[in-house]
């Protein structure tokens, strides 16, 4: 007895039942599939709102089949609450219907912002779908009951673990929670944050929940902008956008007011900008439109309310940021300063600056910024400041604005007519504080009636501080500009006091004096490297580089003509000892030759060594050796012989083999010395291949 007692206090997830089983005693695990319920539950059904006025009458048969499925779904919900503890979790976690019903009824349910278009409806249809919305609620309260009793609990880690692993609780599933039960529920609060605090797997899904989020708006965006360009939206995509826009809205604002964790992650998403701008370019647009068509539409109303929770979205975002600079106001300055960067970034969405600031006083807000910011740039805090002030006078409003809490009824003003003259009377009483403020003896009627007349402020003053007129209108006079008449006589718009002197470079080709223009004067370096890259001293010695250049010419042609001398000297020598032996014709036509080669005088070489005359005298050197080694010009054939017979006069087979040997071994060593053919065209004046 002891035993069971003891049992009883143990956890599910370790907890063991006995079970028999055809008169056979077995201990089973009180979390098995022996104890799920093999019902079947019913799947939950939608029905049509009465949100769109419809002529025809609503299909009774219809409504009944929802009717009778609907009961069916309430039996099952209360069937399954009825269950004990563990053969409730084993059917949650073994019957995969069981929860399928469950989220069959979060994905069709209504909105809690749609409830109010079912009070239209039959009596029995309210009043069924008010019974299924609080039982799927209670079954849902004790999905994320980790203790039920001292009796019936679950340890906690095994517990969310359990819901994140089986998946019972999922982003999707707490998106609509949220739009169904979220608003002023404290349950839904408590269940979201009892989840992020013992799973922290369900922070990275809400980041990534966050994220789809942002996307969804910008999907919105896109589409509502491609349907606008193209004049092609439809009734059908109309009903979506809208829903789509509110939803969202719905979903962003019960976020951010319901549950603090996810307040600061969507602070360090920076989703303030993505609110604002979603504001103007989705939420405006989609109301002109609809009032476009039809005045009196229902849409209106859903927008309306969809720009009330951005507004409260991103006030409450703002608010989180001025908490942690109450809280810790020596370490906010990073906070300070991206309160500043957002309502500066937002400045470009005026719709909703208009709204915002007609909707909350943010004066207090700039307050605690500036006393957290000391160094904050005093130019750039009164700019925002004065763009987030609500004005004394009327504003205009091209959209939909409101002028109090009070006031949240969308305003259009189409009288383009009354809407200049408020501003031209607005404009004209700043001018006449801007003159008392610099002349505040005068009488401000009299400065009114001043300032009507002519709209040159500083003109005016100038003309009330030298005339010093009596308390009467008569008596003062605004001279014309005599720039405007000039202007209307001339028809030129570039005027002032130098026009037509002789540095006018508008009227004269050709000015005195020197025009600067930038840095420097003209002709000097502007920059430190055209400084350095000076190169003016070249052209001043030029004449010297010039008469240098003749004499090494000179020069190089004695030293040429002195080479090519001594090559003739040695060419002769060798012919001579070589031709000894040969006969005294020979020994005459050589003479002749020398004689003749004397006689001519070497003409100055060129730049470059003719690649002929090269050729030539290398040749005569290869014979020369062969002279002197083998006593005649032709070399032997050897057993490395390639040359052979000149072309066309046959080649014996040692040559033809020593070719392909050489061919087929060329890869592996060289026939020549480069590095030696190379400098001998080096010295030729040559440029080596």
């Amino acid at each position: 007895m002891a035993q069971k007692q003891d049992d009883e206090f143990i956890p599910l997830n370790k907890r063991c039942i006995s079970h028999s089983v055809q008169g056979n005693q077995n201990v089973v695990a009180a979390l098995n599939i022996i104890w799920a319920d093999n019902r079947c539950f019913t799947k939950y059904t939608s029905f049509k709102s009465n949100l769109e006025p419809d002529s025809s009458n609503e299909n009774h048969s219809a409504m009944q089949i929802w009717c009778n499925e609907t009961e069916w779904f309430i039996r099952d919900l209360k069937h399954l609450l009825q269950l004990e503890h563990h053969r409730y979790w084993s059917t949650i976690v073994y019957n995969g219907s069981a929860m399928e019903s469950i989220d069959s009824f979060m994905q069709n349910a209504l909105p809690s912002y749609l409830i109010s278009t079912i009070n239209g409806s039959d009596k029995k249809v309210v009043a069924l779908y008010k019974v299924a919305h609080t039982y799927v609620f209670k079954v849902i309260c004790r999905l994320t009951m980790q203790k039920e009793s001292p009796v019936h609990w679950i340890e906690t880690d095994y517990f969310f673990d359990m819901l994140y692993e089986r998946f019972i609780i999922t982003i999707p599933f707490v998106f609509d929670l949220l739009s169904i039960y979220g608003r002023d529920n404290k349950e839904v609060s408590f269940i979201i944050e009892s989840a992020i605090k013992f799973q922290p797997k369900y922070v990275k899904d809400l980041k990534h929940g966050l994220t789809f989020l942002l996307n969804a708006l910008t999907t919105v965006q896109e589409q509502l902008e491609c349907g606008l360009n193209a004049s092609d939206l439809s009734k059908k995509v109309l009903n979506e956008l809208v829903f789509y826009s509110r939803d969202c809205s719905f979903i962003l604002c019960l976020l951010v007011e319901i549950s603090p964790s996810i307040s600061i992650m969507c602070c360090e998403q920076n989703m303030e900008y993505a609110i604002s701008n979603f504001y103007d370019n989705v939420l405006v647009a989609l109301y002109e439109y609809v009032q476009h068509l039809n005045g009196d539409s229902n849409y209106l109303a859903l927008l309306n309310d969809a720009r009330i929770d951005i507004l409260q979205a991103f006030r409450s975002i703002m608010c989180l940021r001025l908490k942690e600079i109450l809280q810790n106001p020596v370490n906010s300055i990073l906070s300070a300063d991206k309160i500043i960067c957002i309502l500066t970034e937002c400045l470009s969405n005026s719709m909703f600056v208009n709204d915002y600031k007609n909707q909350y006083q943010i004066d207090v807000d700039l307050e605690i910024v500036k006393q957290a910011y000391d160094s904050i740039d005093e130019f750039k805090f009164d700019y925002i400041r004065q763009a987030y002030t609500i004005s004394d006078g009327p504003t205009k409003q091209a959209s939909f604005g409101f002028a109090n809490e009070d006031d949240l009824s969308l305003n259009f003003d189409t009288n383009d007519t009354k809407d200049e003259e408020r501003g031209n009377a607005e404009q004209i009483e700043k001018n006449v504080d801007y003159v008392l403020d610099i002349l505040p003896h005068l009488s401000p009627d009299y400065v009114r009636e001043v300032v009507s007349r002519c709209n040159n402020l500083e003109q005016i003053v100038i003309d009330l501080l030298e005339s010093n007129p009596a308390n009467n209108a008569d008596h003062i006079s605004v001279p014309l500009d005599p720039l405007d008449e000039f202007f209307a006589q001339t028809g030129i718009d570039r005027l002032n006091i130098y026009d037509g002197d002789e540095f006018d470079v508008m009227v004269n080709s050709s000015v005195a004096g020197v025009i600067k223009k930038g840095k420097g004067m003209p002709g000097e370096p502007k920059t430190l490297n055209e400084l350095l890259d000076d190169k003016s001293h070249v052209n001043q010695m030029r004449h010297l580089y010039q008469r240098f250049d003749h004499i090494s010419e000179n020069e190089d042609n004695e030293e040429m003509a002195e080479r090519e001398s001594r090559h003739v000297t040695v060419v002769r020598e060798i012919k001579n000892i070589v031709d000894n032996d040969m006969d005294n014709e020979s020994e005459v036509d050589d003479q002749y030759s020398d004689t003749e080669i004397d006689t001519k005088k070497p003409a100055p070489l060129s730049f470059c060594l003719n690649p002929e005359v090269a050729r030539k005298r290398y040749e005569e050197k290869l014979n020369s050796k062969m002279v002197r080694r083998h006593g005649t010009s032709q070399a032997p054939q050897g057993a490395n012989e390639v040359r052979g017979n000149p072309e066309k006069q046959g080649q014996n087979s040692t040559v033809l083999q020593n070719r392909k040997t050489k061919n087929k071994n060329k890869a592996s060593r060289a026939n020549h010395n480069r590095k030696q053919g190379a400098n001998y065209k080096r010295s030729r004046g040559m440029m080596p291949s």
